[in-house]
């Protein structure tokens, strides 16, 4: 599936091959020169929301077509998004979801009952680290991302209301618009 998604847009790496090696997967993909979300913030610093929003508008359309074709990415963060450096368009890489197929077990009637919990901590929902990623996994992942680089903080390091379970990321005396905000949220 990988390889298919890999040739139809410029914003997911080819794949060249993949095979198994000493009981152990590997695929050979394309490499993408660029930066990462997470070293452009590291370098630059937290990114302003005009910014964030174009980010946004690129790579919701990736993550569109991924879903028409039955994948989740599984692994949104800041590091697996990459600017390429020849077209300047984000590129997703490390697709999580290669790693959930290979975990599934599957019960008589045909349910899942287990399977590998992936992505990365803090930009996982809940119900993925239950091991039932959907769609919206990946729309929350990326959610948390643009909050990360609109704050500089990993979601892990933002309070949590303890009644609501709602991210406190608000209150780091942003300059943001209400309508980015409650998109966001």
């Amino acid at each position: 599936m990988l390889s298919l998604l890999g040739k139809n847009t410029v914003q997911i790496p080819n794949i060249y091959e993949y095979f198994e090696e000493n009981q152990t997967f590997c695929l050979v993909q394309e490499w993408i020169e660029g930066q990462s979300l997470a070293s452009l913030i590291k370098e630059q610093g937290i990114i302003p929301e005009s910014k964030v929003k174009e980010i946004l508008l690129m790579i919701l359309p990736v993550l569109n077509y991924i879903h028409s074709q039955g994948v989740i990415h599984g692994n949104l963060k800041p590091d697996n998004i990459i600017f390429e450096k020849s077209t300047g368009l984000p590129v997703l890489i490390d697709f999580g979801t290669v790693k959930s197929t290979m975990g599934l077990k599957i019960n008589a009637q045909g349910q899942i009952i287990n399977s590998l919990i992936i992505g990365s901590n803090g930009y996982r929902p809940t119900e993925q680290i239950a091991g039932k990623s959907t769609y919206n996994s990946d729309l929350y992942a990326l959610g948390l991302t643009a909050i990360y680089l609109l704050t500089g903080n990993h979601p892990q390091n933002l309070g949590i209301n303890q009644l609501t379970g709602e991210i406190l990321w608000k209150n780091k005396n942003l300059n943001l618009s209400l309508h980015l905000a409650n998109i966001l949220d």
